[in-house]
């Protein structure tokens, strides 16, 4: 993140405490803190509206979103994204190797 950029965030922050109240009652309020005050901004112009996370919004695996798990490997591998998002060591154990072979080529 630019300096400039940074340093308006905490700005408006300092700025504006009714913000800052009102993450008190957001769920995971680190998630929107930067996003919502730079698209508030100018700086909204700059943003490419592609976070290149590869998530699975429905209910599999006892989660919303779903626990990634080896049948996602071909839709991840086809997708623009380069996060994916749940992983969990034991539910994905097959996706993590599937996707480490192909990083490492095999």
């Amino acid at each position: 993140m630019p300096r400039e950029a940074a340093e308006y965030a905490l700005s408006f922050a300092k700025n504006n405490p009714s913000f800052l109240r009102n993450l008190k009652h957001v769920s995971l309020p680190e998630e929107f803190f930067f996003q919502t005050i730079f698209m508030m901004s100018d700086y909204k112009e700059q943003f490419v509206p592609n976070n290149l996370r590869y998530t699975d919004w429905t209910k599999r695996n006892g989660s919303k979103p779903a626990i990634l798990d080896e049948t996602d490997f071909e839709q991840i591998m086809d997708s623009d994204c380069i996060f994916a998002r749940k992983i969990d060591p034991v539910i994905s154990k097959e996706l993590i190797s599937k996707i480490e072979e192909q990083l490492n080529g095999q």
